[in-house]
């Protein structure tokens, strides 16, 4: 389950979440954080479950992050991940986090080069990198780290962003995430995605390679809608099921 709030301090020339969740140009949805929770938790809170709290950057609303947390820690057994570009988080936070339980903090790290993070996002990489650091150090739940290699990342690149990461906290675990491409294009760029994640392997034991492979995929999307009373609720809009093939017919199994 992934609740994405609204607003974003960084101004990044490609957004995944505009560009593969079908928001860009979707309106806000204005209900208290009370309310959402209330709605939420009208679900199965008994089913294993991953209740991610991502944005935009959602630590532009921090005590609403801290409330979400503590709800679904408190009244669900679900496990709570926090999506974050890192730049907003602070010592105060990781130590409320903690308090919470949280299970889960991923950083999105876009690039080592801080002057090609300045043009993308309009932002230095330092409050990323000292997130990092602190969040490592202070942080008592998992710490992932999201990565984005763009045409402009070759292997040479891609390994010494994996050798500074390692540097920080070689018990990170990575995600690597490739932009869209056209479909003519997609073999060679899972191609490279292998092959990067052939890269992290040396420097991460956790890497996230679920996209290789056969899995059992349930997909449920809602939709909040309101009343003539100014009721709010939750309408199931759509609900799949299904084996999700791996995608890639050239990967080398043993």
């Amino acid at each position: 389950m992934n609740i994405k709030l609204w607003g974003c301090n960084w101004n990044c020339k490609w957004c995944p979440t505009e560009c593969c969740c079908g928001l860009k140009g979707v309106p806000p949805v204005g209900i208290s954080i009370d309310k959402l929770t209330a709605l939420l938790l009208t679900l199965d809170r008994d089913a294993t479950t991953m209740f991610m709290i991502s944005g935009g950057e959602p630590l532009l609303q921090k005590e609403e992050v801290l409330k979400l947390i503590e709800s679904f820690k408190k009244n669900t057994n679900y496990s709570v991940m926090l999506i974050t570009n890192g730049s907003l988080i602070d010592a105060n936070f990781v130590e409320e986090a903690n308090a919470l339980g949280l299970d889960r903090i991923n950083i999105s790290f876009r690039s080592l080069d801080d002057e090609w993070h300045k043009g993308y996002t309009g932002h230095s990489n330092r409050s990323t990198i000292d997130a990092l650091k602190l969040v490592s150090e202070k942080f008592e739940g998992l710490t992932a780290v999201s990565l984005i290699p763009f045409s402009n990342v070759d292997a040479s690149t891609f390994r010494d962003t994996c050798e500074f990461l390692h540097g920080i906290n070689p018990e990170f675990a990575i995600k690597i995430y490739c932009p869209f491409c056209p479909d003519h294009e997609r073999e060679e760029s899972e191609k490279r995605r292998y092959e990067l994640d052939e890269i992290a392997l040396q420097y991460f034991k956790r890497v996230d390679r679920s996209v290789y492979y056969s899995t059992q995929y349930r997909g449920i999307r809602y939709q909040i809608e309101e009343d003539e009373r100014g009721y709010l609720a939750l309408t199931k809009t759509d609900e799949w099921e299904r084996n999700k093939e791996a995608r890639t017919s050239w990967l080398k199994t043993s």
